[in-house]
């Protein structure tokens, strides 16, 4: 019971202790207590579990009466720490008034908790540690057995059942090695037993599979009508799959958000929920971006670690922060520097390393000018259709004359296998696969679309640009993105400027699913239901029995966007060749022959692939 005098007792926990345990005592043991526990009172033969840890224990607001004092009976919680508690408390007539601190000492006398690791790889070793606590007066002998399991086996030489000692006022720890044989969760069940009690720890280990993680993702656009920003729509947070890391890869967060917002504003499609989702994302991309800026007001992959920002950065850092400024707030002076930066890397010639759209116009032309003539003097000796793609956008947003026949070079050499799209004659690059495109042709042919929808009138934007967004929505991953930070952007910017052509309001369909295997929580026959109310939504189906044959049939009116992805683990490919090498030679000291000095010899080395 705690007694206080002030509203809202607070109290907070001075540790963490993580485990779920069954204490047993024996009735001729009193000197092993138990601290008050919730839910019914449980007879000494029955275990307790210990399970209730929380950070912060209690925080109500509880009302005074004139004496000045209240009482509330409180549960403990299972934690062994030291709770702290204060409270504060408001009058009308005596205003704020502010407890001193005091503690509660949680206790047991015997207790024992475990030590693993979060999550383990099957078919590895790994130790579970054990330790045991002993604050009673006693020297025990104690005997420790972990439950043996077909989830799981024991390493080579490893015991069941191990015993230890454990001084009064000590602690002592034990660990059994074992190999995880499934994967998911697995619990595993470790006692503590002594001549005059039992003591019972239950705990839970997450199971991964080996190998390297592998994503295939095959889409099917059903027809034009269907809206194909549902998936990036509903993976704001999880476009691509790359680390969270560089300058680059951080635009990924903020972009994406944009082209959701510009979309679904034309479109009449924006919702609340959606709204502040993407605008919280914008605002955490735009506050990060900043630890990768230069003093200069330039922008680089790794901010001051680089010896200069990048041009191409830079240039698509101020064009996007500036889309984005019609939706959070953006320091202009800040985008202006970037913007001097970029000035001043001008060549005579009019030509950059890389250009980009940036923001204040009027301040801008002749460095625009100047920047469409060196392209046009280039474009006649240009082979490159990577270079010819986006030589193509940038003549279509500045109402080149040269931009009709560099379409029509493009339009030569389309590849229509698949869907309208463009592949890069430049050398082959390892990065192209069975399963997905290189990040190069998935610009192009985003960069050719985005070129037709400023040139062509909305008949012929959606006769041409069927083809290509069809091969586009093919391509993305599960999260509605592409293979790389750039190729995502760029496609999605492409999609999201096409969709809005293509959005109509009646849309109604059934799409029927069966599986030859019966699945976990739909079992064979399963319904998805869309219209225009949730087209926007993500509807998703597990299949957690695989190998399966699917069979999709969709119905009634309207258009859709089917996306399957698998998810599977493979083996690493052994090298050829050992990357790295090491030799070591132990020889006599030559001032030393006879005394136990030796002369190492390290000779390493490491291949490198061009």
């Amino acid at each position: 019971m705690l007694r206080s005098g002030f509203l809202s007792p607070t109290f907070y926990s001075g540790g963490r202790h993580l485990t779920s345990m069954r204490v047993r005592t024996e009735d001729d043991v009193d000197e092993i207590t138990s601290l008050p526990h919730e839910g019914p009172e449980e007879s000494t033969d029955s275990p307790r579990l210990r399970s209730c840890f929380p950070e912060t224990w209690l925080w109500d607001l509880l009302l005074v009466k004139r004496t000045g004092q209240v009482s509330v009976n409180l549960t403990v919680p299972d934690t062994i720490t030291e709770w702290i508690a204060n409270g504060f408390c408001i009058s009308e007539t005596k205003g704020i008034g502010i407890s001193t601190t005091s503690s509660l000492q949680a206790f047991q006398p015997f207790f024992l908790s475990y030590t693993l690791p979060y999550s383990v790889i099957r078919g590895e070793t790994f130790p579970v540690k054990v330790t045991v606590f002993n604050y009673m007066a006693d020297y025990l002998v104690i005997e420790l057995t972990l439950s043996g399991s077909e989830n799981f086996s024991l390493a080579s030489n490893e015991e069941l059942r191990k015993s230890i000692c454990v001084g009064s006022s000590q602690s002592s720890s034990v660990e059994f090695n074992i190999v995880p044989n499934i994967i998911g969760s697995m619990p595993i069940e470790e006692s503590v037993k002594h001549k005059r009690f039992l003591s019972t720890a239950a705990f839970v280990s997450f199971l991964q599979a080996e190998g390297i993680k592998q994503e295939v993702t095959r889409s099917e656009f059903f027809c034009p009508s269907g809206d194909v920003m549902g998936p990036t729509l509903s993976n704001l947070d999880h476009l691509v799959q790359v680390p969270f890391g560089c300058g680059e890869q951080n635009m990924l967060t903020f972009v994406p958000n944009v082209l959701a917002m510009q979309y679904l504003t034309a479109t009449d499609q924006l919702t609340p929920d959606v709204a502040k989702q993407a605008t919280d994302n914008m605002k955490r991309g735009y506050q990060r971006e900043f630890n990768f800026r230069h003093k200069d007001g330039s922008f680089s992959a790794f901010g001051k670690s680089d010896a200069s920002g990048s041009t191409w950065l830079t240039a698509y850092v101020v064009r996007s922060f500036y889309q984005g400024s019609q939706f959070i707030e953006v320091d202009f002076d800040n985008l202006q520097s970037s913007i001097n930066w970029l000035k001043g890397l001008q060549k005579p010639s009019g030509c950059f390393q890389s250009v980009g759209k940036v923001c204040h116009k009027d301040m801008l032309e002749e460095v625009i000018v100047r920047g469409f003539q060196c392209l046009e003097s280039q474009v006649d000796s240009t082979d490159d259709n990577y270079a010819l793609s986006q030589i193509a956008y940038a003549f279509a947003l500045g109402n080149s004359t040269r931009c009709p026949d560099v379409l029509e070079r493009l339009e030569n050499v389309a590849d229509y296998e698949g869907g309208k799209h463009w592949t890069s004659n430049r050398e082959a690059s390892t990065a192209r696969g069975y399963y997905r495109p290189s990040s190069a042709d998935v610009e192009m042919t985003s960069y050719i679309l985005m070129a037709y929808l400023e040139v062509y009138i909305r008949s012929d934007i959606i006769a041409e640009g069927l083809s290509i967004s069809r091969w586009l929505i093919q391509r993305r991953n599960s999260n509605g993105g592409f293979g790389s930070t750039q190729d995502t952007v760029v496609g999605l910017t492409a999609l999201a400027r096409f969709s809005e052509y293509t959005v109509f309001d009646d849309v109604d369909i059934t799409l029927n699913i069966d599986s030859n295997q019966p699945q976990t929580n739909w079992g064979t026959t399963h319904q998805l239901h869309v219209t225009s109310s949730n087209r926007l939504v993500l509807h998703q189906l597990y299949f957690e029995n695989v190998p399966t044959a699917v069979n999709f049939q969709g119905a009634g009116q309207g258009c859709a966007l089917l996306q399957v992805s698998l998810f599977y683990n493979t083996y690493p490919e052994e090298p050829e060749e050992p990357e790295f090498y090491l030799n070591l030679t132990l020889e006599d000291h030559p001032q030393f022959p006879d005394c136990t000095r030796f002369e190492a010899r390290v000779c390493a080395g490491y291949f490198v692939c061009v």
